[in-house]
Protein backbone atom coordinates (compact mmCIF):
# COMPACT_ATOMS: atom_id res chain seq x y z
CA UNK A 1 0.00 0.00 0.00
CA UNK A 2 1.44 3.36 -0.93
CA UNK A 3 1.89 6.46 1.64
CA UNK A 4 -1.35 8.46 -0.27
CA UNK A 5 -3.56 5.15 0.51
CA UNK A 6 -2.00 4.35 3.91
CA UNK A 7 -2.55 8.78 4.53
CA UNK A 8 -6.09 8.10 3.09
CA UNK A 9 -7.36 5.48 5.14
CA UNK A 10 -5.85 7.27 8.33
CA UNK A 11 -7.58 10.30 7.77
CA UNK A 12 -10.78 8.44 7.51
CA UNK A 13 -10.61 6.42 10.60
CA UNK A 14 -11.21 9.67 13.11
CA UNK A 15 -14.31 10.22 11.05
CA UNK A 16 -15.68 7.44 11.49
CA UNK A 17 -15.27 6.85 15.04
CA UNK A 18 -17.17 10.07 15.12
CA UNK A 19 -20.15 8.71 13.72
CA UNK A 20 -20.24 5.00 14.15
CA UNK A 21 -19.62 2.64 16.44
CA UNK A 22 -17.20 0.06 14.42
CA UNK A 23 -13.97 -0.52 15.63
CA UNK A 24 -11.35 -0.26 13.04
CA UNK A 25 -7.58 -1.13 13.43
CA UNK A 26 -5.48 -0.67 10.98
CA UNK A 27 -1.20 -0.78 11.52
CA UNK A 28 1.23 -0.89 9.06
CA UNK A 29 4.18 -2.91 10.60
CA UNK A 30 6.54 -0.89 7.87
CA UNK A 31 6.24 2.29 8.72
CA UNK A 32 9.09 3.59 10.53
CA UNK A 33 7.71 6.49 12.49
CA UNK A 34 9.82 9.94 13.06
CA UNK A 35 11.92 10.69 16.10
CA UNK A 36 12.03 14.23 18.17
CA UNK A 37 8.79 15.59 16.84
CA UNK A 38 8.11 18.33 19.22
CA UNK A 39 4.80 19.62 19.43
CA UNK A 40 1.96 20.85 22.16
CA UNK A 41 -1.41 18.92 22.57
CA UNK A 42 -4.75 20.58 21.13
CA UNK A 43 -6.39 22.23 24.23
CA UNK A 44 -10.02 22.73 24.87
CA UNK A 45 -12.40 19.90 24.66
CA UNK A 46 -9.85 17.07 22.99
CA UNK A 47 -8.71 14.11 24.52
CA UNK A 48 -5.89 12.11 23.62
CA UNK A 49 -6.71 8.61 22.02
CA UNK A 50 -4.15 6.08 20.55
CA UNK A 51 -4.46 3.69 17.10
CA UNK A 52 -1.31 2.49 16.24
CA UNK A 53 -1.84 4.12 12.57
CA UNK A 54 -1.11 7.41 13.87
CA UNK A 55 1.81 9.40 15.36
CA UNK A 56 -0.32 10.88 18.09
CA UNK A 57 -4.48 11.88 17.88
CA UNK A 58 -6.82 14.08 19.76
CA UNK A 59 -10.70 13.66 19.55
CA UNK A 60 -13.09 16.32 20.73
CA UNK A 61 -15.69 14.10 21.89
CA UNK A 62 -18.70 16.86 22.32
CA UNK A 63 -18.65 16.99 17.83
CA UNK A 64 -16.16 14.30 17.32
CA UNK A 65 -13.37 16.86 15.24
CA UNK A 66 -9.96 15.26 15.27
CA UNK A 67 -6.97 16.59 15.34
CA UNK A 68 -3.78 14.22 14.08
CA UNK A 69 -0.48 14.14 13.02
CA UNK A 70 1.08 10.82 10.88
CA UNK A 71 4.98 10.71 10.08
CA UNK A 72 6.37 8.08 7.42
CA UNK A 73 9.83 7.78 7.21
CA UNK A 74 10.93 5.66 4.43
CA UNK A 75 14.54 7.16 2.31
CA UNK A 76 13.48 4.70 -0.33
CA UNK A 77 9.94 7.12 -0.50
CA UNK A 78 10.07 10.26 -2.00
CA UNK A 79 6.96 11.14 -3.51
CA UNK A 80 6.16 14.81 -4.10
CA UNK A 81 3.68 16.77 -1.84
CA UNK A 82 1.40 16.92 -4.94
CA UNK A 83 1.12 13.38 -5.66
CA UNK A 84 0.73 12.81 -1.76
CA UNK A 85 -2.00 15.08 -1.85
CA UNK A 86 -3.67 13.38 -5.03
CA UNK A 87 -3.69 10.22 -2.95
CA UNK A 88 -4.94 11.32 -0.61
CA UNK A 89 -7.86 13.27 -1.81
CA UNK A 90 -8.69 10.69 -4.38
CA UNK A 91 -11.08 9.03 -1.82
CA UNK A 92 -12.87 12.54 -0.89
CA UNK A 93 -16.32 12.18 -2.30
CA UNK A 94 -18.15 15.27 -4.34
CA UNK A 95 -15.02 17.15 -3.18
CA UNK A 96 -14.55 21.34 -3.40
CA UNK A 97 -10.76 22.53 -2.51
CA UNK A 98 -11.10 25.72 -1.00
CA UNK A 99 -7.19 25.91 -0.27
CA UNK A 100 -4.18 24.46 -1.93
CA UNK A 101 -1.28 26.27 -1.82
CA UNK A 102 2.35 26.16 -0.92
CA UNK A 103 4.04 28.14 2.28
CA UNK A 104 7.17 27.19 4.19
CA UNK A 105 6.83 25.57 6.97
CA UNK A 106 9.97 23.69 9.40
CA UNK A 107 12.36 25.31 6.91
CA UNK A 108 10.93 24.10 4.15
CA UNK A 109 8.21 24.00 1.30
CA UNK A 110 4.82 22.52 2.67
CA UNK A 111 1.47 21.78 0.87
CA UNK A 112 -1.43 23.55 2.92
CA UNK A 113 -4.77 22.18 1.74
CA UNK A 114 -8.71 21.99 2.88
CA UNK A 115 -11.36 20.29 1.26
CA UNK A 116 -15.32 19.73 1.84
CA UNK A 117 -16.82 16.54 0.52
CA UNK A 118 -18.03 13.56 1.34
CA UNK A 119 -16.92 10.57 3.46
CA UNK A 120 -18.79 7.81 3.03
CA UNK A 121 -21.32 9.45 2.00
CA UNK A 122 -21.20 12.53 5.29
CA UNK A 123 -20.42 15.76 4.29
CA UNK A 124 -17.10 16.79 5.82
CA UNK A 125 -14.15 18.88 6.06
CA UNK A 126 -10.67 18.22 6.08
CA UNK A 127 -7.07 20.37 6.62
CA UNK A 128 -3.95 18.96 5.82
CA UNK A 129 -0.54 19.93 5.57
CA UNK A 130 1.59 18.01 3.86
CA UNK A 131 5.92 18.13 4.59
CA UNK A 132 8.68 16.25 3.74
CA UNK A 133 11.70 17.02 5.54
CA UNK A 134 14.97 14.75 6.23
CA UNK A 135 13.42 11.49 5.00
CA UNK A 136 10.21 11.57 6.32
CA UNK A 137 6.95 12.76 5.78
CA UNK A 138 4.35 14.06 7.70
CA UNK A 139 0.94 14.64 7.42
CA UNK A 140 -1.00 17.03 10.10
CA UNK A 141 -4.66 16.58 9.72
CA UNK A 142 -7.90 18.42 10.99
CA UNK A 143 -11.11 16.50 9.70
CA UNK A 144 -14.46 17.02 11.29
CA UNK A 145 -18.20 16.95 9.76
CA UNK A 146 -19.20 19.30 7.84
CA UNK A 147 -21.68 21.29 10.11
CA UNK A 148 -19.08 21.50 13.22
CA UNK A 149 -15.64 22.18 11.61
CA UNK A 150 -15.14 25.70 12.57
CA UNK A 151 -15.81 24.99 15.99
CA UNK A 152 -11.66 23.72 16.30
CA UNK A 153 -10.10 25.18 13.38
CA UNK A 154 -8.55 27.45 16.22
CA UNK A 155 -7.36 24.51 18.01
CA UNK A 156 -5.73 22.88 14.90
CA UNK A 157 -3.81 26.04 13.41
CA UNK A 158 -2.42 26.25 17.21
CA UNK A 159 -1.37 22.93 16.70
CA UNK A 160 0.37 23.54 13.40
CA UNK A 161 2.28 26.45 14.57
CA UNK A 162 3.49 24.54 17.70
CA UNK A 163 5.07 21.42 15.11
CA UNK A 164 8.01 21.28 15.03
CA UNK A 165 9.77 18.26 12.97
CA UNK A 166 13.58 17.65 13.83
Amino acid sequence: MNTASRVLLWLAIPLVFSVSCVSVRLANPEVKKADGVRYSAPGGDFASFSPDHLDAAWKNPKNGNSISYLSDCDPKNDPSLNSIQKGILQGIQKQEVLLSEYKRFNGRQALFTEVKGEVDGIPSQIKLVILRKNKCIYVLTYVGLDSHFGTNQKEFDSFVRGFQAP
